[in-house]
């Protein structure tokens, strides 16, 4: 979580070697983990609650590439179960990384209650606090970064569904309430979007009431709402057997490509 921002715009802002140079700042050393070409045109400088510094650079340049075209298509249905589900009938795992961490969470936090604010012991837990929630924003940012490249180097088109989360999350159910905001799916369709446009391929997103669990994805026939416990069901019209999440990600891609007139 960022505590504090700076911007620096069209000024003097260079990288050298392990070290970047900043107006007033003047040279900074910094661990560079990805290398670039290009002018650079702005840096954002952030101190986070864990008092770690970032600079992130704002390059103008030609040197990303389109992916090579695969010419296939997928659907993507997302879920709590599987934190994705491909119409290809592979299923992406959720990592469950804030649920990993929740009772180490937790105990810092009824820890960090007890003290009294503004002592040393209540800093030193405050800071512990914080490091877990970086911990598990790297951890999820991390996953999310290379399950997004992963797909747009594979698919040409990709088409997923636009979840409410804030709505997901209306529920009594205080463990599903902590998996969906452990997910990262807001993340991942952001993610999907930019690198789309970055390498040439194509997203496509349907609208969040499409009812793709409801359609049988091999002959159209179309039931009622069914309860989440359901992950599967046989169809009455063809008798297919349905994986419920495999069915809807199959449906997401007709309903995406049809959008896109394909």
């Amino acid at each position: 979580m960022t505590s504090y921002t700076t911007k620096c715009v069209n000024q003097n802002i260079e990288v050298m070697g392990n070290a970047i140079k900043l107006p007033k700042l003047k040279k900074v050393k910094a661990k560079i983990h990805r290398s670039f070409r290009g002018k650079i045109k702005q840096a954002t400088v952030s101190k986070t609650n864990t008092n770690q510094y970032y600079v992130s650079l704002v390059v103008e340049t030609n040197n990303i590439l389109p992916l090579e075209k695969t010419n296939q298509n997928v659907g993507i249905d997302l879920g709590l179960a599987d934190f994705a589900t491909l119409s290809t009938g592979e299923k992406i795992p959720n990592q469950r990384f804030l649920e990993k961490q929740h009772k180490k969470l937790e105990k810092a936090q009824q820890e960090l209650s007890r003290k009294t604010i503004g002592s040393s012991n209540f800093a030193k837990l405050k800071l512990k606090v914080a490091k877990i929630h970086e911990k598990i924003a790297h951890q999820r940012k991390d996953y999310i970064h290379k399950i997004s490249y992963q797909l747009v180097k594979a698919y040409d088109t990709i088409c997923m569904e636009d979840l409410d989360v804030s709505e997901m999350k209306e529920t009594d159910s205080a463990k599903r309430n902590l998996r969906v905001s452990d997910v990262g799916w807001y993340e991942l369709k952001r993610e999907l979007e930019y690198k789309c446009k970055w390498y040439g391929k194509r997203m496509s997103v349907i609208d969040r009431y499409y009812p793709s669990s409801q359609i049988c994805a091999r002959c159209g026939h179309r039931e009622g709402k069914k309860e989440e416990r359901i992950r599967s069901w046989i169809c009455p019209r063809c008798k297919a057997k349905l994986d419920r999440d495999i069915n809807a990600s199959r449906n997401i891609l007709k309903e995406g490509l049809r959008i896109l007139e394909i």
